[in-house]
């Protein structure tokens, strides 16, 4: 080979450059889950109590995953604020010392059953697993 001549094309390279096509305004989605604030004591705790339920709420979340406050909200999930709140919710909060976020969502799954969780930025905390929707003080109920 002689000398001064690449051993192949010496081409520039193209960088990479990272897709920004989706931008998200923060608390706004689309959500992803945690279950690191779960409250596994109380009337309302975490896990649900068989496989098959487990199994219901895990998919309706993945299904929820991709959708933003708007589109949660049609799909009749919503925001309480504490004053929509039973009194042994708003106890409950306490004990577990999450009382200082101003709502908590009402995520529904199927019928009265509903996971409650705090928003936080994109992310929603899972708190309680409430298959009778005992939680609100809806009028729905």
């Amino acid at each position: 080979m002689a000398k001064g001549k690449p051993r192949w094309n010496a081409e520039p390279r193209v960088e990479r450059q990272a897709n920004v096509s989706k931008q998200v305004s923060p608390g706004f989605g689309p959500y992803s889950w945690k279950f690191n604030w779960a409250d596994k004591e109380g009337p309302w705790a975490w896990p649900p109590p068989d496989h098959e339920t487990m199994s219901m709420v895990l998919s309706c979340l993945t299904s929820m995953e991709s959708l933003n406050r708007n589109e949660l909200i049609n799909q009749r999930s919503h925001p309480v604020a504490q004053d929509g709140m039973t009194k042994d919710a708003i106890q409950r909060l306490e004990a577990i010392q999450k009382d200082d976020y101003p709502e908590v969502w009402s995520l529904r799954m199927q019928q009265t059953q509903r996971v409650w969780a705090i928003p936080e930025n994109n992310v929603m905390h899972l708190l309680w697993w409430d298959p009778e929707h005992q939680v609100s003080l809806s009028k729905d109920r």
